[in-house]
């Protein structure tokens, strides 16, 4: 309510400010429920016994109505907001009629339960419970619902050795508790048919909808990644050189923080990038990939990510990312070549050194990627193969522009929905699109999600023709979107799909 006065003042709209309460619900309900469990001793110190009390009757309640099991963080979150509202002396209608039912109508099972919650407590402390704050319980409930059906991200430990593997899971779960892993030890007398059917069955095992993070502790085995996706058909992001305190760490995160896949391995990694620079080779030079653009920032830095996502997928041995100006540059290389091989440039200009460039426009356009693993494995890679990691360009630029404007949905996590749904529309209409398409229509798309938060939607000009191309090529666009809209709980207005058919007949 507090927030709800500053953003008024602020001169936010209505609808602004009560999707910005909307979301600062929710997120207050994840930040309290990714602490530990502990702490009921001092629940007493915020909260009357009897609120308590109620509190854990509400739970069985809810836990019988909604046919699901909460832990006790939800007794210690439900206590202190009922503790809140039995002490307001006031009560603000933060959401407007048409979202109130809204939420009735989305939340249904919940909003029931909110009710039940409602006769309760006025029975027990005799008081009026307003249909406002049976509106919050809706969304408190839900909140606390959807984090406790949250899936993890499985983590398989694999190492060549009789226990070393199994060494290193033992501590994390000593250490952190249970979390979906498993050890794959790797005697070195096993055959590479078996190792592969282990991994397999370890995937399986700790895959709980939300993709596998493979920490390994050699490239060999990081380069079965395609093949254990295509066998399990599961999600894998891999890390090589794995140590004890990579494997405490990845655990960490993936029981107290609310990262997707993608993002864990993204962190795990900038974690142990000291690390892993110190596991240089003493003797000779240490390899690097060279990024340059004009000022040594901005595209150069964005490059910078992208060149050490596609380094590690391929080589076991770490090589430094370096970034420079084109400005001076023949001064600059020379200077980094004093230390380093450089085994690869990329960017804005070509340095003309003993080494391939990739220029910016291919590696956008996507053979940019296959050049920079064979500078790097000095391996000629067929071009019949998969290769080893699809769309990292237009994953990576995807979600660093998204990140700068969407501010409802999360940047990573659409990115990851959408490139999904590419792949199938790519099939349902028979075409294959080249990178900076890609880029194009998922950025267009998560903005048109984006504006059905926001209440905004697109409308489609009254003069524009709709042919029967488009009007075939919109159908199998809806079609397709329906997975996407059922994750994300929207639905697109027909407008916007035409838009976005109008971006694929465009390439036809």
């Amino acid at each position: 309510e507090e927030k709800v006065d500053v953003l008024t003042k602020e001169g936010l709209s209505q609808e602004d400010i009560n999707q910005y309460i909307l979301t600062d619900i929710h997120l207050n309900v994840r930040s309290f429920f990714n602490q530990k469990n502990g702490q009921s001793s001092n629940l007493m110190k915020f909260v009357e016994d009897d609120v308590i009390q109620l509190t854990k009757e509400l739970k069985h309640l809810a836990e019988k109505e909604l046919n699901c099991k909460f832990d006790r963080r939800f007794i210690h979150f439900l206590s202190m907001h009922m503790e809140s509202f039995l002490k307001r002396k006031k009560q603000v209608d933060v959401l407007n009629t048409k979202e109130i039912d809204e939420i009735r109508e989305t939340y249904p099972k919940e909003y029931a339960v909110a009710l039940l919650f409602k006769n309760r407590i006025e029975k027990l402390f005799n008081i009026v419970v307003p249909e406002i704050e049976v509106i919050y319980l809706t969304m408190v409930i839900q909140s606390i619902r959807t984090l406790e059906e949250n899936k993890r991200v499985g983590i398989v430990v694999a190492a060549h050795g009789n226990s070393t593997a199994t060494s290193m899971v033992e501590v994390a779960k000593e250490l952190l508790g249970s979390t979906p892993i498993i050890a794959i030890d790797v005697p070195l007398t096993v055959s590479p048919v078996e190792i592969v059917d282990r991994l397999v069955q370890g995937i399986k095992k700790v895959d709980e909808g939300e993709g596998v993070l493979m920490l390994v502790d050699m490239g060999s085995l990081a380069m079965l990644e395609s093949k254990l996706e295509q066998k399990t058909g599961t999600k894998i992001k891999t890390i090589s050189n794995v140590t004890t305190s990579m494997v405490l760490d990845t655990v960490r995160k993936v029981n107290y923080l609310d990262l997707n896949l993608y993002a864990i391995f993204d962190s795990v990694q900038k974690d142990f990038m000291e690390f892993i620079d110190k596991q240089q080779h003493v003797f000779g030079k240490k390899k690097a990939l060279v990024s340059i653009c004009t000022t040594g920032s901005g595209t150069a830095k964005q490059l910078e990510k992208i060149l050490t996502i596609i380094s590690r997928k391929v080589s076991q041995e770490p090589i430094k990312i370096l970034t420079v100006s084109s400005i001076k540059l023949a001064a600059n290389i020379r200077e980094i070549q004093k230390e380093y091989e450089i085994v690869a440039t990329a960017g804005t200009k070509n340095p003309k050194i003993d080494a391939p460039h990739v220029s910016l426009e291919v590696l956008i356009e996507g053979q940019g990627e296959r050049i920079l693993q064979q500078a790097i494995t000095k391996e000629t890679i067929r071009y019949d193969e998969e290769p080893t990691e699809g769309n990292i360009v237009v994953r990576e630029l995807c979600e660093e522009n998204l990140r700068k404007y969407l501010l409802f949905i999360n940047p990573y996590l659409i990115s990851e929905i959408l490139l999904e749904w590419l792949n199938h529309v790519q099939d349902e209409l028979e075409m294959e699109l080249s990178n900076t398409v890609m880029i194009r229509i998922v950025m267009h798309t998560a903005f048109a999600l984006e504006r059905m938060i926001k209440n905004e939607p697109l409308a489609f000009p009254e003069d524009e023709e709709i042919t029967p191309q488009l009007e075939n090529i919109c159908q199998k666009t809806e079609k397709t979107l329906q997975a996407v809209e059922k994750k994300l709980k929207l639905t697109l207005t027909r407008d916007e799909k035409l838009f976005i058919a109008t971006i694929f007949a465009d390439e036809m």
